[in-house]
């Protein structure tokens, strides 16, 4: 007997449905559910998310920031020194401070960072950064396909990657199209569609006659039936199939009066849930689109419920790893032999700062 057999007797029945009727329904059932729970598990791994973000890895990165700017005042006071650096260290200490300091000026402006950015560049970082703003949304542009506009406002990479996006996927409410009338249904799709509004219907009519709670006399039999016809009540209205057919299965169990579906019934409920699965994954797209963006993820990064914690989890004892490396770096460039040696291991390295935790 199917796990999803017809939930309640009272609806005429026809011999059993032809297997592969039933096999796409199971199907369609268990990807149901498998989308409910991850929509669940969104719902309880993202405040976990949040608060361990927001306790944990923030004030680790308010260090880390901290430490940087020590960083580059410490390579500032070592570059001003008449004796100390050689020129080819004084060259690898400059690029480091434009770098960090342009860095660090993109989270949050800072006057001092600022000059010092300046002072190191010859240029206004202002200008600087607005020239880079025009280069790199050029760049995506072209990449993606789009036209951001003429704009002032100057984001991150990060911000304009996730603006181009959003627009080649017409999600963000700026780039929308105008909305469009629905296509037309054909006779036979209103034939279809007429079909799965009435065995909703009919199978909601059939629950609320089986659980009205007024007419019942015993009052913890009554609750129970309050509670359950509040679920079939907002199944209906939410025109959700699954929920009313999970429930009568539920009472027909209780009844002892399971029975199986009609090959005809199968095919009208396989219709219907496949319109449900398709708005289910649309919301749980939603929720991981939601997510990224308020943590400047990747908008093409594969996310997952349980993932996104072990990840975090790795970030706060990798955060911690690099700022006890860099205590340990700053408290020997107090003496300048320990900061030339430094200095000469990236000689043959990019001035990003890669050993970081990307801050």
């Amino acid at each position: 007997m199917s796990q999803m057999q017809l939930p309640m007797a009272g609806i005429d029945l026809d011999p059993g449905p032809a297997p592969k009727a039933q096999k796409a329904f199971d199907k369609l059932v268990e990807q149901i559910r498998a989308a409910r729970e991850r929509l669940a598990a969104w719902s309880t791994a993202i405040p976990s998310y949040q608060h361990q973000y927001a306790t944990e890895l923030l004030p680790l990165h308010n260090m880390w920031r901290g430490l940087q700017i020590q960083l580059v005042h410490r390579l500032d006071r070592a570059c001003a020194q008449k004796k100390g650096l050689n020129q080819s260290e004084r060259h690898i200490a400059c690029d480091l401070i434009i770098e960090l300091t342009g860095s660090l000026l993109a989270e949050r402006d800072d006057e001092e960072l600022k000059a010092l950015y300046e002072r190191h560049a010859g240029i206004s970082y202002d200008d600087d950064k607005k020239d880079a703003f025009a280069l790199i949304k050029s760049m995506m542009e072209d990449a993606f396909g789009v036209d951001l506009g003429d704009t002032d406002d100057i984001g991150s990479p990060e911000d304009l990657f996730r603006r181009a996006h959003a627009q080649r996927a017409h999600t963000e409410p700026e780039f929308e199209e105008a909305p469009q009338a629905a296509p037309k249904l054909s006779p036979k799709k209103q034939a279809e569609h007429h079909q799965i509004l009435q065995s909703i219907r009919t199978l909601y009519r059939k629950l609320a006659s089986a659980l009205h709670p007024d007419r019942e006399h015993d009052p913890r039999e009554r609750d129970r039936k309050t509670s359950l016809m509040q679920q079939v009540n907002s199944a209906y209205e939410n025109n959700k199939l699954l929920p009313l057919l999970e429930l009568a299965q539920q009472l027909a169990r209780d009844q002892g009066t399971l029975s199986a579906m009609s090959e005809s019934q199968v095919k009208i409920y396989t219709k219907a849930l496949k319109t449900d699965l398709i708005e289910l994954k649309q919301e749980v797209a939603a929720v991981e689109d939601s997510f990224r963006a308020q943590f400047g993820l990747d908008p093409t990064r594969p996310l997952s419920p349980r993932a996104i914690l072990r990840e975090l989890t790795a970030d706060i004892a990798e955060t911690q790893r690099t700022i006890t490396d860099m205590e340990n770096d700053l408290r020997a460039f107090d003496d300048i032999r320990s900061l030339k040696g430094w200095l000469q291991t990236l000689r043959h390295r990019s001035p990003i700062m890669d050993s970081g935790t990307g801050f």
